[in-house]
């Protein structure tokens, strides 16, 4: 089973194999490209497909923010994944001005955006939308990070940290999501 850090770069995450377009790491992909199929360089269109449930675990760190079609990566990502994987995704929030100033990110993400690719979620509060294809990913856990100048807030008063995130911007980095896949 693999484990892989998508768009890693040439450093993937401890314990991890990285997966990017750029040379240097163990697979050489285009992630915005479906299916995901990697290439030694000097490579080209061909490449190697990942097979289907055979990822047990990825890390992704301010990826999706750049992905055109979230929900077409999305999907390609429950088509690798295995029963039971586990994905950390990490990206900025969505009022956060970092979510908006890089001119690269095409979309802001919140809470909410990873509820779309579960199943159960969808058929109750989103008429079943049949676009995430048979997607489905339980949120296992959400945190917010907070910006440095908030830490201090957040730990020791959490319920003025909570109104001050509802209320202003550049109170909360990032979030940090874990997904597991059901099949």
């Amino acid at each position: 089973m693999l484990r892989l850090d998508l768009g890693s770069g040439p450093h993937p995450e401890p314990g991890y194999q990285g997966v990017d377009i750029q040379p240097g790491t163990d697979y050489r992909c285009d992630l915005s490209r479906f299916p995901w199929k990697w290439w030694i360089p000097p490579g080209g269109d061909g490449g190697t497909m990942f097979p289907d449930s055979s990822v047990e675990a990825v890390h992704c760190s301010h990826l999706v923010e750049h992905m055109v079609d979230l929900v077409g990566f999305m999907r390609e990502l429950y088509r690798v994944c295995a029963p039971g994987a586990e994905v950390f995704i990490k990206h900025p929030y969505q009022f956060n001005v970092r979510a908006w100033q890089d001119p690269t990110h095409v979309r802001a993400i919140n809470e909410v955006s990873w509820f779309y690719y579960d199943a159960k979620w969808r058929g109750e509060y989103a008429g079943g939308s049949s676009e995430f294809g048979d997607t489905d990913f339980e949120l296992v856990e959400l945190n917010a990070i907070p910006e440095p100048a908030w830490a201090d807030v957040a730990q020791n008063t959490p319920e003025d940290f909570e109104r001050a995130a509802r209320n202003q911007i550049n109170v909360i980095a990032d979030l940090h999501v874990i997904l597991r896949c059901r099949k």
